[in-house]
């Protein structure tokens, strides 16, 4: 019985796409609702509106054209990679990774910095603010790393 569903190649590019236009509509509701530095509470969950000018955790800031000009080489990678992967849970994890890292060019490009907003704080502790876009890329790796783990990684005849 043959199976049906979606090819290997329409989960890279659903991923690429599902991760890139919830990251920028999210962004875009962001910036139109609050004011740089303003938060919501929800809780544990706070939406605070920040603009970052350098990379993960704020490091290399004011660097933003390097950061750019990294981040296209990477995509590129990741998008060659992606490609050639041969398993239906690598292809989406390299999508969602693509789709990522796309997005946060795309506000460096447009705007010279990322807009973040995510703001977990539990018990005092927070972590840095974040947006959709590096959840997308962390959930990328963790899928890859799953399938690897499982013997996924590679072969055409699983999942």
């Amino acid at each position: 019985m043959q199976r049906v569903g979606l090819s290997r190649r329409a989960l890279f590019f659903y991923g690429l796409a599902l991760s890139l236009a919830c990251d920028q509509l999210t962004k875009l509701a962001v910036r139109s609702a609050l004011n740089i530095g303003e938060s919501s509470s929800a809780g544990i969950l706070r939406l605070t509106y920040v603009q970052n000018e350098g990379g993960t955790f704020g490091s290399f800031q004011g660097m933003s054209v390097l950061l750019l000009g990294g981040g296209l080489v990477a995509i590129l990678l990741l998008l060659t990679a992606g490609l050639k992967a041969n398993s239906r849970p690598s292809q989406l994890g390299w999508g969602l990774m693509v789709g990522g890292g796309m997005g946060n060019a795309l506000d460096r490009l447009l705007f010279g910095r990322v807009t973040d907003f995510i703001d977990l704080r539990v018990d005092g502790f927070g972590w840095p603010v974040f947006n959709l876009a590096d959840v997308f890329i962390v959930g990328g790796i963790l899928i890859l790393i799953f399938s690897y783990l499982r013997g996924v990684y590679g072969q055409t005849d699983h999942i």
